[in-house]
This record gives structure tokens, sequence and C-alpha cells, in this order.
């Protein structure tokens, strides 16, 4: 049996809602900023690496736009959970339905960082990143200021990322850099049975909004 460190923290940060649809034309990607009336763009940075991922513009772009130019993971995750016909079809930024004038949009995620300096087989990543998650999420259900954070991820379609790491310490950074800005985490620890020695930490989860879980697993890099 595997034992799982667990931690059990709160928190929420509001992010900025996008603005409204402009009268234009679509075709002239009219979403308008409400700060600046600037038409929305693609992070030029993260547009390069998707489209350097093999990922066509018209995707790497609805991706960029569907994630907020969070980072290039969040996107390329977004990318890969649509139907290959819808994300590669003529792009052009549309207004969110949940989105209004002085409204605030929360979006969350679950990110699995697994050990990659352990040499674990993909057989084991899979259990040890299934135990990260469903212990992540009986913390949510069982932390009543998770309820609501819960509940929209689950109505978002609960998206849920893999990354990489290169060494143990590695992984202890993130997880303490969760604690710090008040993310929901789970850490596991293997029983040593297979694979890997007694103790070792083969995966941490991180739980919270897509901005704030960014700063803690951005640098890492898809699995």
């Amino acid at each position: 049996m595997e034992h799982e460190m667990r931690l059990r923290v709160t928190g929420r940060r509001a992010r900025s809602a996008r603005g409204k649809m402009s009268g234009e034309d679509p075709n002239q990607a009219g979403l308008e900023s409400e700060s600046d009336g600037e038409p929305w763009q693609p992070n030029e940075q993260m547009l390069l690496s998707l489209l350097e991922m093999g990922i066509s513009e018209n995707a790497a772009k609805r991706g960029l736009y569907h994630t907020d130019n969070e980072s290039v993971q969040a996107a390329a995750a977004y990318i890969f959970e649509q139907p290959s016909n819808e994300v590669n079809a003529p792009f052009f930024p549309e207004l969110s339905e949940d989105s209004d004038d002085d409204g605030e949009e929360h979006n969350y995620k679950m990110v699995f960082v697994i050990n990659a300096g352990l040499g674990m087989g993909v057989g084991k990543i899979a259990a040890q990143v299934g135990h990260a998650a469903i212990n992540l999420h009986r913390l949510m259900l069982a932390n009543e200021k998770f309820a609501e954070a819960a509940e929209d991820w689950e109505e978002e379609g609960e998206k849920k990322i893999v990354l990489k790491a290169d060494t143990t310490e590695d992984l202890l950074s993130a997880y303490a850099k969760a604690i710090d800005l008040g993310l929901l985490a789970w850490i596991v620890e293997d029983a040593g049975h297979t694979q890997v020695p007694e103790g070792s930490r083969t995966v941490v989860g991180v739980f919270g909004e897509d901005v704030i879980v960014d700063q803690v697993t951005g640098s890492f890099k898809l699995l």
C-alpha cells in the first residue's frame, strides 16, 4: 500500500474577467479590454512555443485565449482536451458566456509534478498521479472553503495537467511554495514495494486557481 503525506491549505485570489465584445466584425478579432479598449492578443512567446510543438496557429491562439495567456502548459492542456476539428477551426475571439461587466471569473486546475529523477515506468507514474488526484479531490470535498472551487472546477471540465521535475528537491520546493501561496497540496510518498526506494517522493499535486498554481508549477515542462 502506498503512503501519502498530505497538507490541507486554503486560499483563493480573484482573476480579471474578460472584457466585452465590441461591435466590430469578428474577423477583426474584436474582443475589447475593459481597461484600455485594446483587442485581445496572444502572448507571442507562448504562441511561438506552441507552434514549435506542432500545434496549428488556430489551435494555439484558441488555447491561449481560453486560458487567458496563462502558460504554454495550460494552453496545451486545453488544446489536447478539445476535438481536433473544433480546436483547429478558424479562430475568432468570442466572449465567454459567463462574463459580465463587473463579475470575476475564477478558473481552477489540478497540476501534478512527477519526480522524473526516479526513473519510474509509465504504469508506476499513472498510479502515483492517481493517488495524488484522488486524495486532492477528497481534500476538496472535505474542506468547506474549497466547496465552491470544487464545483467550478467540475463545471469547467476538471482540468488536469501532468508535468515533470528533475529531482526530489524540485518537488519539495514546489510543495513548500504551494503552502506559502495558500493552495491545496498533496505529496505522495511511496512504500517502496516496486521500482523506487521506500520513502521516495513520487509526485506532488496542487489544486487552486490557475494563475496562482502557475506560480508554483509554471517552470516545469509537460511530461
